[in-house]
């Protein structure tokens, strides 16, 4: 049986979209120390175009992980999740149900080449006029523009570059 995962699926929900039960492989897994004894596990999941560190999976399909369903490589089926977001901003995806559809021996390895989510042209306006901006590089990081520029259309027309080493340099247009 061919399992196609849900390509786009990571984008989608952290863009706040509806995403009925997409299919994602878990590609690591680690348990988290809490204080109450039980353990969490943080998960690192691909839609096959992304991968995100941002899952958790709920205590009460810790079973999955004891009986040695759910590792690295298994095709997962996500029938229900819940997003929180965190003081900072940060967003958590808890995974409450999931059905091992593949297991990890049969699918062999990790499917495609997803690179790193990162949200895209995320941008804050100030009072003054100027943005500071988050832009996605080719490589799959994200690079923070610090500093604060004018607009384009609101003064001086300004391009920026990122540079290897996520260094952003601000180059004036001609």
């Amino acid at each position: 049986m061919a399992v196609r995962l849900s390509e786009g699926a990571i984008a989608s929900i952290m863009q706040g979209e509806d995403v009925e039960a997409p299919i994602l492989q878990l590609i690591t897994i680690r348990a988290i120390a809490t204080g109450n004894g039980l353990p969490r596990y943080r998960m690192l999941m691909s839609d096959g175009v992304n991968i995100l560190s941002s899952f958790m999976l709920a205590t009460q399909q810790n079973s999955l992980v004891d009986e040695g369903h759910l590792v690295a490589h298994a095709i997962c089926k996500i029938n229900r999740f819940i997003v929180n977001i965190l003081k900072d901003g940060r967003k958590v995806i808890i995974l409450m149900d999931l059905d091992v559809v593949k297991t990890a021996d049969v699918v062999g390895g990790k499917i495609g080449n997803p690179v790193l989510y990162a949200e895209v042209d995320q941008k804050g306006d100030s009072a003054d006029g100027t943005h500071t901006e988050t832009r996605a590089l080719s490589c799959g990081k994200a690079a923070k523009l610090k500093e604060a520029f004018p607009c384009p259309g609101r003064g001086e027309d300004l391009a920026w570059l990122c540079t290897p080493g996520n260094k952003a340099r601000r180059l004036t247009a001609t």
